[in-house]
């Protein structure tokens, strides 16, 4: 949100130029927009490595594996995406950088470097 001056004010939940709404921190259900299928925890499984995948969303069933808690970290912009029914945290297998890498559910990681790989930018987009 900008000020009267122009200056970007901390966000409320609207974006100001070049920066994203704030997110709340609460369940969410995550859809893709062309495929329709929501990001879903394999099996509901809290084993660290399970496969976060694509799968049709599960809505006259119990679909807890497909409900995650986006929760801001820090001043930086970024978030994590905790499992509900897993209790873990989205992460890159492995941290990779290369385009392909799979998406995968994993204890939090507590130091610096290796919390980077579960932490998410959210972008606004025009």
């Amino acid at each position: 949100m900008q000020s009267d001056t122009g200056e970007c004010q901390p966000p409320a939940h609207e974006g100001c130029e070049g920066h994203a709404r704030q997110i709340r921190e609460r369940l969410y259900v995550l859809t893709n927009k062309k495929a329709r299928t929501t990001l879903n925890l394999c099996s509901g499984r809290a084993d660290p490595g399970t496969s976060i995948i694509g799968y049709e969303q599960q809505i006259e069933r119990d679909n807890a594996n497909q409900m995650w808690l986006i929760r801001r970290e820090g001043l930086n912009d970024t978030y994590t995406l905790r499992s509900l029914v897993g209790g873990t945290y989205m992460a890159l297998r492995g941290g990779s950088p290369n385009d392909g890498t799979p998406t995968l559910g994993w204890p939090r990681e507590w130091s610096p470097l290796a919390r980077a790989d579960q932490e998410w930018r959210v972008e606004e987009q025009q």
